[in-house]
């Protein structure tokens, strides 16, 4: 059993360093960090944009699978915020293809053709 020590020489559990490596290295973390560094500094023209362009594309009619996938998606500042938190973590020029399906595995997909599909849609 691997044992570690805090700051405090505390000894602490695995199941703690786990914990411990979660809250500070998770994606959630990493995007909860980034978007309260940053979310003032973000013109609102550009959320607003966003989400109305999310909420049109929500409210469209379109064939039977895509439909039910947009019918999953989660609420429209959700996807705004991990938008920002994509595209501001990322540290050099991608294919858009990357971007596109980390949002839609970040929103949910785990089948990663309908994450592709949703994240560049």
């Amino acid at each position: 059993m691997h044992f570690s020590f805090n700051q405090k020489d505390k000894i602490m559990e695995p199941i703690n360093i786990q914990l411990q490596s979660e809250l500070e290295y998770s994606k959630r973390m990493r995007n909860s960090l980034i978007l309260t560094d940053i979310l003032d500094d973000i013109p609102s023209k550009i959320t607003e944009s966003l989400c109305l362009t999310i909420d049109n594309y929500r409210a469209g009619y379109y064939y039977e699978s895509k439909q039910l996938r947009i019918e999953k998606l989660p609420e429209t500042m959700e996807i705004v915020n991990t938008i920002f938190a994509i595209i501001l973590s990322s540290d050099s020029n991608k294919p858009i293809q990357g971007p596109a399906t980390e949002l839609g595995m970040s929103l949910g997909y785990r089948n990663q053709i309908d994450a592709v599909k949703t994240g560049a849609e």
